[in-house]
């Protein structure tokens, strides 16, 4: 028996990295899930070897920054699957530099981390609600607890997925909807080069290896260690866990 059976998932940014190994973890512990993402080739790849193990999962196309783009997929995952018990919103980008940060970019920013989130738990928690509870995820980070040294812009966008994350667990917890934080720490996915190339040192091997030399555990974090986090969360091994922030960093935070 898996530890989500018989409950149905979206998770956005799920056609790449800790959201891509999110819902293979999911799927496999009985969850129907529902990768929303804009890269439709990797998304399609990642619901068919979800389906090709046996597993249940469907790709929607989701302009995230777009709210009735987000609204359709959540009508549209209850029409397939009847209902919604997780909403993990994942997505995000890396986001320039202040000395980049443009009002373009700036407002990209914030609605993909931040109105992304807001309006995606809204719309679920109204199905949520219909079937006695819920869990909500967000992926935050470390930058999102302590200042960024050169991510301005990401650290004030995760921070503000932490505080939304909070708000709804005080006010829907009355739902027996959950809503939980993980905050990631150098973890080994597509997105982290694009944190490397802020410096004039283009030798990534060699950033790479500073980086880890700060970690206590002294490696990178894995994709399916978020992913397991997540599944935690989820499930109801974690049913009196709410507005919690889980840091996973090999102890980079208390470093």
């Amino acid at each position: 028996m898996g530890k989500l059976d018989g409950k149905v998932a979206i998770i956005t940014g799920a056609a790449s990295g800790m959201g891509a190994e999110g819902a293979r973890v999911f799927a496999a512990e009985g969850a129907k899930v529902v990768i929303a993402d804009i890269q439709d080739e990797k998304g399609e790849a990642v619901a068919k070897e979800i389906l090709d193990a046996g597993n249940e999962a469907t790709y929607m196309h989701t302009e995230l920054t777009n709210v009735p783009e987000i609204e359709a997929t959540v009508n549209a995952t209850v029409d397939k699957y009847g209902r919604i018990d997780i909403f993990w919103h994942n997505a995000g980008n890396a986001g320039p530099i202040l000395e980049e940060t443009t009002p373009e970019n700036f407002d990209l920013g914030i609605a993909l981390h931040i109105k992304a989130g807001l309006f995606g738990a809204k719309f679920c928690m109204e199905e949520m609600k219909k079937v006695g509870g819920g869990s909500l995820i967000f992926t935050s980070s470390i930058a999102g607890l302590r200042p960024s040294r050169s991510s301005t812009l990401y650290s004030i966008e995760k921070s503000g997925e932490l505080m939304m994350a909070k708000c709804l667990a005080n006010y829907y917890g009355k739902y027996n909807i959950r809503s939980n934080v993980i905050c990631p720490g150098t973890i080994e996915t597509p997105l982290l080069p694009s944190f490397w190339g802020r410096t004039e040192n283009d030798d990534f091997e060699q950033i790479k290896a500073g980086y880890i030399a700060k970690i206590p555990m002294r490696r990178l974090g894995t994709v399916r260690e978020i992913a397991n986090t997540a599944l935690w969360l989820a499930s109801d091994d974690a049913s009196f866990i709410s507005g919690d922030v889980i840091s996973v960093d090999g102890g980079l935070f208390c470093a």
